[in-house]
Formats: C-alpha cells, sequence, structure tokens
C-alpha cells in the first residue's frame, strides 16, 4: 500500500424491513432494535462494548474516535454504539437503524469488506433488512441506496497542493470517475494536514465490488500524481519543500507550546518528509500523532485544563514524547 494512503473506511447502512427510519421511531422501537442488535453481537470475539449517552469510553473505544480523522457521532437517547476495535463499530439508531464501520490501513480491502458483510449477516440472521427488488438495500439517503456501501480513502498530497495542483485533481477524478473527490477540513475552513477524501458517496455504483473497485482506480492514479511531483519538486538543490520538512521535524521535537492550527501544518509537512525518504521517521507515529491530537487535545475534552494555553503546552509535549520513542528517527 503506498505510504501517501492515510487510512480506508468502509460503511455499511442497513435497515430493518419491519422498522421505520430511526427519524420515525418511536422510544420503544428503539428500544426493540437495540435489544435485537446488543443480542445479535453478544457472542462476538473480541466482545463489543455499548455506548449509550452518558457512558464513558474505555481506553481502546477512545482510539476509535479519532480514526481516520472522524469523530462518532453524538449520542442521545436511542442511539448506541457498539465498539469492537480501534478499527471496527456498529452505530444504531442514528440516520440509518444500523451502519457498520470497519477502518483499516494495511488489510486487503476485499477483506475489510467480507469483515463487515459477516457482522451485518450477524445483525440481520433473525430480522430482513428492508430491501427493494428494483432499488436494491433502503436506506435513509436517497443516494446511498442500491448496495448501501459507502467507501472512502484518506490521501496526504502535501506537494500537490503547495503548488495548487488539487483543483486539477478534483475535476479530474470526479469527471473520468464514479468517485467524489473533498479536503477534509480539520481546523476552521482551512485543510492544512493536506488531507483529502476520495469516495463513493453518491456516485451510485451497482455494487459493493464495483464501488470499491472505482476507489482503488481513483486513488491510484491520484497517488501516482503526489508522487511524480513530489519527485520532481523534492530532489531539486535547495528546495524549499525539503526545507519545509527539516523545519518541521525540529519545530515539533523541540517546541514547548503548540497550537492546533500549527500541529496540523507541521504535521503536514513532517509526514511530507517521511512519506518521501528525507525524514527516517516511522509513518505510524506521525499518523498516530494526528489521531491523538484532533481529539484528545481539544478543549472540550479537557475539563481540567485551565486554558487553551494550558492546551497547547500538552500538545506540544505529547508531539516530543511521541518523537523522542522513535528512537531511530533521523534526517538525510
Amino acid at each position: 500500500m503506498s505510504n501517501i494512503i492515510v487510512s480506508s473506511r468502509i460503511t455499511m447502512r442497513r435497515n430493518y424491513a419491519d422498522m421505520p427510519f430511526p427519524g420515525k421511531m418511536d422510544d420503544v422501537q428503539k428500544q426493540v432494535v437495540l435489544a435485537r442488535v446488543s443480542s445479535a453481537l453478544a457472542e462476538a470475539d473480541p466482545p463489543y462494548q455499548m455506548v449509550t449517552e452518558g457512558d464513558t469510553l474505555d481506553e481502546r473505544s477512545q482510539q476509535m474516535r479519532g480514526n481516520h480523522g472522524l469523530d462518532f457521532p453524538s449520542l442521545r437517547d436511542g442511539t448506541a454504539l457498539f465498539v469492537k476495535s480501534s478499527d471496527m463499530h456498529v452505530a444504531v439508531n442514528f440516520e440509518d437503524t444500523v451502519t457498520l464501520e470497519r477502518v483499516f490501513k494495511r488489510d486487503d480491502p476485499d477483506a475489510a469488506l467480507d469483515i463487515v458483510q459477516s457482522e451485518a449477516n450477524k445483525i440481520f440472521r433473525s430480522h430482513t433488512p428492508a430491501h427493494h427488488e428494483s432499488i436494491g438495500f433502503l436506506t435513509a439517503s436517497p443516494h446511498l441506496a442500491g448496495s448501501g456501501i459507502q467507501i472512502s480513502t484518506i490521501v496526504h498530497l502535501p506537494v500537490l497542493t503547495e503548488l495548487r495542483q488539487i483543483p486539477a485533481v478534483k475535476s479530474d477524478v470526479e469527471q473520468h470517475s464514479a468517485c467524489s473527490f473533498a479536503a477534509l477540513v480539520t481546523a476552521g475552513e482551512k485543510n492544512l494536514a493536506a488531507l483529502y477524501e476520495i469516495s463513493n458517496a453518491g456516485k451510485g455504483a451497482a455494487s459493493a465490488k464495483q464501488s470499491l473497485l472505482a476507489v482503488q482506480m481513483a486513488v491510484d492514479k491520484v497517488v501516482k500524481r503526489e508522487k511524480a511531483l513530489a519527485e520532481k519538486v523534492l530532489t531539486v538543490p535547495h528546495s524549499a519543500l525539503v526545507d519545509q520538512a527539516f523545519r518541521a521535524y525540529g519545530i515539533m521535537r523541540y517546541a514547548r507550546r503548540i497550537n492546533i492550527t500549527e500541529f496540523l501544518a507541521l504535521w503536514s509537512r513532517l509526514r511530507m518528509g517521511a512519506e518521501n525518504g528525507i525524514l527516517d521517521v516511522d509513518l505510524s507515529i506521525i499518523d498516530d500523532l494526528y489521531r491523538e491530537l484532533s481529539y484528545v487535545h481539544r478543549p472540550q475534552d479537557h475539563e481540567e485544563a485551565k486554558s487553551l494555553k494550558e492546551i497547547n503546552f500538552r500538545r506540544a509535549e505529547t508531539i516530543r514524547k511521541r518523537l523522542m520513542e522513535d528512537n531511530n528517527a533521523t534526517i538525510r
């Protein structure tokens, strides 16, 4: 798998044939659905942790919250999350009755799809999913009806971003593939981390396998474009982008205070250096930093933090510790 790919995600949406969509359910129906899903997943190994409104996620479940650069949906009355690991969860009674999500980095995509399908089969073993002969599986969002599958991959495109090639990339993806291309906005309205999501969302491929193939082909094309441009730009003597990678490592390795917008920009440059062989820093450590700091160090998740200034100090401390753990980190 290309190191430009940060992670991929398969989401499957299903509803019960004998129940309305969650937005039309009463409280009794929501509890019936929760009982069905809980019973179906009771024998899973490792077990699922059921999380409802007011519950606290354990350490394993908190790891999932920041995966793929996305948060869990907000829990409210009648909804629940069943968390199996840092890369698999089932959301119940949100927009659709059952939403299964698998986040993966190194898995074979077909294997990840099989895992999601297997879990869905358990949940709907005793109850029929909502399905129409000519439409396919019915979902709350009509554009997702059919396979009920959404497949997306997050890619890091720092060189294409720096050289302002993203509009052309977006146009190419959306005109020549059954996929959408969107910036993953992480701070205000700016995509400081240079992360983008390529997805089949809203494109209505006929089957899950076709959706998977369409996303893979679009991703491969974008990755080749980023690599080709990086090879040209980063090998130029005195390259400004190479200098940015060095500076990012130095600041993140020793700074005592880093705010969220500075972190995202530095993170992107650090990862650019690592994925192109300029910096010998473990990519898994860099990606873990993104997932951890995009959720743990927000003010609302730190009640004990007295001020934003304190959170910025904690963020810098976490970064220093993680980079110190990578004892082999060197620069070319």
